[in-house]
């Protein structure tokens, strides 16, 4: 079965709450498991993982993009804090 996507059914901004992506190596497919965030009115469970995955693409090709430009310059990523709580995170992994 295929699913043909336009550039609306991509759009994330009506995220409410972030959750958790899991991708897993199995035997025959490569899994992608999505839990625990929640958007604005999507009418079906494929539009919320499709969404949802978009978002993922976009975090990790920013993340790659950090990359390219400062190879080896442990980039890091964070999302849902708040500046205190980042400095916070930063200085924990800096003592590490």
């Amino acid at each position: 079965m295929s699913i043909i996507l336009s550039a609306p059914d991509l759009d994330y901004s009506g995220m409410k709450e972030i959750g958790r992506v899991t991708i897993q190596d199995g035997r025959d497919r490569i899994w992608i498991q999505v839990d625990g965030f929640e958007f604005d009115d999507l009418p079906t469970c494929r539009m919320k993982a499709a969404r949802v995955i978009a978002w993922a693409r976009d975090l990790l090709s920013a993340q790659l993009e950090a990359e390219r430009v400062a190879p080896g310059g442990d980039v890091g990523c964070c999302i849902g804090l708040d500046q205190e709580a980042l400095e916070e995170e930063m200085k924990g992994k800096a003592e590490d």
